[in-house]
């Protein structure tokens, strides 16, 4: 049975999925020749998920090893994941354990990649707290409409004739030939923003 590699991508690491035999010939210089290419075009960040690999043998793991060091030496990291549910041995894992790192979840293997993940808090109340305290509390159309009825309908009225006029530019501007008459347009533009 062949070796078939799949390769995709999450949160910039390469992942290349493993369906098959991992075994002496053909299918290890694919993956040798696979993992070497991704490393030539600067991908540093790899996992091998060999979930769906049914046999690996002595050369098919010498592999995995000397990719896992050529990528070490070249700054990157070449990670394992579902390592347990391949037919290797207990000596061929503890082997490839050594040299690289092996996960059960491809969520924690991607993690693995980016040790200090900086995630951005923002708390809802604060900023509702903090828009009544800076005084920038939007007025509601009700308040607006009952306060300066005058005022609001301008508002409303220039509001509207930018939004028809973008709209109506959308159109027209994908009509073929057009783009010589954006100068007449942004005269008719500008006339009907400033009434």
């Amino acid at each position: 049975m062949n070796l078939q590699i799949e390769q995709r991508e999450r949160e910039r690491v390469v992942i290349l999925d493993l369906k098959g035999w991992l075994v002496l010939g053909e299918e290890d210089l694919s993956l040798l020749q696979r993992l070497l290419f991704l490393l030539d075009s600067r991908h540093r960040q790899v996992i091998l998920n060999i979930k769906e690999v049914s046999t690996i043998d002595e050369s098919g793991l010498d592999t995995v090893v000397f990719c896992a060091a050529r990528f070490h030496e070249m700054g990157g990291r070449l990670v394992i994941l579902d390592l347990g549910q391949s037919r290797a041995t207990v000596a061929d894992i503890s082997k490839l354990s050594t040299v690289s790192d092996t996960y059960q979840e491809e969520t924690e293997a991607v993690n693995s990649f980016f040790p200090d993940p900086i995630v951005p808090r923002y708390d809802i109340l604060e900023f509702v707290n903090a828009q009544k305290e800076s005084g920038h509390r939007k007025s509601s159309s009700a308040e607006c409409l009952s306060s300066n009825p005058g005022a609001a309908r301008r508002d409303w009225n220039a509001w509207w004739r930018a939004r028809s006029s973008k709209l109506w530019f959308a159109q027209w501007a994908s009509i073929p030939g057009e783009a010589t008459r954006r100068a007449s347009y942004r005269k008719l533009l500008r006339s009907s923003l400033a009434k």
